[in-house]
């Protein structure tokens, strides 16, 4: 794992600069999959414990992908084999990228629907105990519903 500061530098020599990628791939493949497993049974402890891990780990492959992209020559005459792998991984990483992004999804409309839930259930208790309600009037609403009649008053007296 590396600080926020520290970049990942891979090495000079094209073979081990891929196998470098393949190790940071699959660094963040464990952390993705651990990520989906907590979201999958609503661990927000497990989720919560993986973020500083998944921030460094995504952070070492953009900067090893942002390395590939600038010496991608070095790499045209790289071991077929390893090249093929390192497709492999990367698509089998997008597939794990979705369904997390999935899992992330659902946790939060269910995280939606939870508050507001518990939002019309707090509004619900407030108006149980509410003493007195007050119309758009400013009279209160008690009072609509208890007019008194006054009676007639004559003025022929």
């Amino acid at each position: 794992m590396t600080s926020p500061e520290e970049k990942i530098i891979l090495n000079a020599n094209p073979k081990k600069a891929l196998e470098g990628v393949h190790n940071i791939i699959d660094r963040l493949h464990v952390v993705y999959t651990a990520e989906t497993h907590a979201l999958e049974n609503s661990d927000a402890r497990a989720f919560m414990a993986l973020q500083e891990e998944k921030i460094s780990a995504a952070r070492d492959y953009q900067d090893a992908i942002e390395q590939l992209v600038s010496r991608k020559d070095e790499f045209v005459a790289a071991d077929p084999a390893l090249k093929t792998s390192l497709t492999e991984k990367q698509q089998l990483f997008s597939e794990l990228s979705r369904r997390n992004l999935a899992a992330l999804e659902r946790m939060q409309k269910s995280m939606t629907r939870f508050g507001d839930t518990l939002r019309n259930a707090v509004k619900d208790i407030a108006i149980r105990q509410r003493s007195s309600s007050y119309t758009s009037l400013g009279t209160m609403a008690a009072e609509e519903a208890k007019r008194i009649s006054s009676g007639s008053i004559s003025q022929t007296a």
